[in-house]
């Protein structure tokens, strides 16, 4: 029955992703994937209640890093005459906001661990990477 299950979810996912009437429908595919790791991490109603603030917020935090380290270098790439020192302050920079979001990641995998256990949240780091390539995957064939 599970394994049933996991199929028309998979199948739900495919098709979901192929109808995706806009490539930037963020809030669509967030929802996919929340069903897709609810589906693999087997998550209770309890458990989904405290690991998906957790989720959420760490995905927000990660998100805001990648928006900054993108705007400064979109920033640094319209700059007509770039010098030296502006290259290794944006690198200093990028270099800071990596190392704010490697601490971030651990902090969340901590929280996760104590919540779901070890085996689960290499599971839902597992799922997080399949659901990515999916939708890459998806995205490819779309454009072919």
């Amino acid at each position: 029955m599970n394994r049933i299950k996991t199929i028309a979810i998979l199948m739900f996912v495919m098709v979901s992703l192929t109808a995706l009437a806009q490539p930037g429908d963020r809030e669509r595919i967030k929802q996919l994937k929340i069903a897709f790791i609810t589906e693999e991490l087997h998550l209770t109603q309890e458990e989904g209640q405290r690991f998906w603030p957790l989720f959420n917020a760490f995905e927000e935090e990660r998100h805001g890093h990648e928006k900054r380290m993108r705007k400064m270098f979109k920033a640094l790439e319209e700059k007509t005459n770039l010098t030296a020192q502006d290259v290794l302050q944006a690198n200093d920079k990028a270099t800071e906001d990596r190392i704010a979001m490697a601490k971030s990641e651990q902090k969340y995998i901590q929280e996760v661990t104590s919540l779901l256990g070890a085996e689960r949240t290499l599971t839902l780091l597992r799922s997080e990477e399949k659901f990515r390539k999916r939708v890459l995957e998806e995205i490819r064939d779309r454009r072919k």
